[in-house]
């Protein structure tokens, strides 16, 4: 963790949620499993970004627009899978934060 606020400047958002996750990565049964999150995630914030700055009416937004929301449902599923042998307490505190808004 203190690379990453190295690395970001102490900008980290949800550093503590991130130290959880890091955490429950280092422990998952499934080695790629971060990898994924990581690689999602990036994707989604690269379109997101793109879509944000696009004009109305601009062409070719549906795709983007389609491949985001497939995107998301994936960065769920895996944040499911990451939580999933966490302590009740945990996996609670993240539906709440993550999975119902």
């Amino acid at each position: 963790m203190n690379f990453l606020d190295f690395y970001s400047g102490s900008s980290l958002i949800n550093r503590n949620d991130l130290g959880i996750m890091l955490e429950l990565a280092a422990g998952a049964s499934d080695p790629e499993l971060w990898n994924n999150i990581v690689f999602t995630g990036k994707s989604f914030w690269n379109i997101a970004l793109r879509l944000s700055k696009a004009k109305p009416g601009e062409l070719g937004l549906m795709p983007m627009e389609n491949e985001l929301a497939s995107l998301e449902e994936k960065i769920y599923g895996y944040l499911e899978l990451l939580v999933q042998n966490a302590y009740e307490q945990t996996r609670a505190e993240f539906h709440n934060k993550y999975f119902e808004n």
